[in-house]
């Protein structure tokens, strides 16, 4: 979460929980000054941190709104129907294609044999599992083509 507040910037809460019914001893407050490579601005973090995290929801909800000029709740609601919508097609085991971006598809994993490392001696097994598949479509594999291994790498 960002804030500007009377000329104080608030930092980014980091919840150590799930949202619901939290106490207050379970968020964390981590100012800008904690947050690596992460410059005060009237945006927000500076790109070089934004590129270190991984987009969100909202990450998305915020730059589509400022491209198109909706409003906040509007996008959010466009993109939650979006997601809705596939989650919905994919849960009933259809095949979901977006040209040019990709194909989400349900496909059954096998059943097989498992165990613990701790005790190989005991055999698990593990039932048939219905997965999500995500398969690249022709335009995002040629963008992800040019990324240099060495930036993504950790």
């Amino acid at each position: 979460m960002w804030q500007r507040n009377e000329g104080i910037t608030a930092g980014f809460v980091e919840l150590t929980k799930p949202m619901r019914n939290f106490p207050a001893e379970d968020i964390r407050f981590m100012s800008v000054n904690s947050v690596p490579d992460c410059k005060e601005s009237r945006e927000g973090p500076n790109e070089n941190y934004m590129r270190s995290m991984s987009m969100t929801k909202r990450d998305l909800v915020v730059k589509i709104a400022r491209e198109t000029g909706l409003t906040q709740k509007e996008v959010t609601a466009i993109v939650q129907m979006t997601l809705d919508g596939i989650a919905d097609e994919i849960a009933v085991g259809k095949t979901v294609e977006l040209r040019n971006f990709g194909v989400f598809e349900v496909i059954v994993r096998k059943s097989r044999i498992g165990r613990n490392p701790r005790s190989p001696e005991n055999e698990v097994i593990i039932p048939d599992t219905a997965v999500v598949k995500f398969k690249a479509g022709k335009k995002l594999k040629a963008e992800i083509e040019v990324l240099k291994p060495e930036k993504l790498r950790k």
